[in-house]
């Protein structure tokens, strides 16, 4: 059973995609900090439903570590998905999507006409020899993630990269990002109230603070 605090990839799986996206924030924030690797490092909008050209957060820094337990390069690119992501579906997330007109000019991305070119943000992090993360809010082992990183492999080498082979391709599943969670109680927090799990009476992040109205404490004369 889990502790009050320990998330599970349970958890994770309960997570909508902007959360996911929030959780991913976090982690790098705190990673970073952990590190001392500067916190102007990190990117991660949480405008989730505008192109992101490949991207839904990074870390790129100089000096300090080359990597660390959960930053495998100095540029490492997240992607994050909330939802079930079939090899296929991971293969075509990489490529950019065509982009038609309606009537007045109004630009309409669609998903099911695939270009074969890589969005800019991905071809930027494998120009830098940097690492591409799926960061996957689903339980998916190793033997599920080997179809889908060979299927993203295919996309590079479709796209005409010489590095399809040995680019850095991870992907992060509930299971590996519920681990990353634990070893931060502010994340930890902020998932289990995600969850909608109880937590002890007081314990909550700023956000869930800032929804009580400050009361001035009176003072005595």
């Amino acid at each position: 059973m889990a502790t009050a605090f320990e998330v599970t990839y349970e958890d994770i799986e309960r997570l909508t995609d902007i959360q996911l996206t929030d959780v991913l924030r976090r982690l790098l924030y705190l990673e970073t900090a952990a590190a001392g690797i500067p916190a102007s490092s990190v990117a991660v909008p949480l405008k989730i439903y505008v192109s992101d050209d490949g991207e839904d957060g990074r870390v790129r820094w100089s000096g300090g570590p080359d990597q660390t337990d959960w930053l495998p390069k100095r540029f490492t690119l997240f992607q994050c998905k909330a939802t079930d992501m079939p090899p296929e579906k991971c293969k075509n997330e990489v490529y950019k999507a065509t982009v038609g007109r309606r009537g007045g000019g109004t630009e309409v991305r669609n998903h099911s006409r695939i270009s074969r070119e890589l969005k800019p943000q991905v071809e930027e992090v494998l120009n830098a020899n940097g690492a591409y993360i799926l960061f996957y809010g689903r339980n998916c082992n190793k033997s599920h993630q080997r179809p889908r990183v060979e299927k993203i492999r295919e996309a590079l080498a479709e796209a005409g990269r010489t590095d399809a082979a040995t680019a850095h391709v991870e992907i992060f599943d509930a299971n590996k990002i519920a681990s990353w969670v634990n070893l931060f109680l502010a994340a930890a927090v902020a998932v289990c109230q995600y969850a909608g799990r109880s937590l002890p009476a007081g314990i909550q992040t700023w956000q869930g603070w800032n929804r009580y109205k400050t009361k001035p404490i009176p003072v005595r004369p």
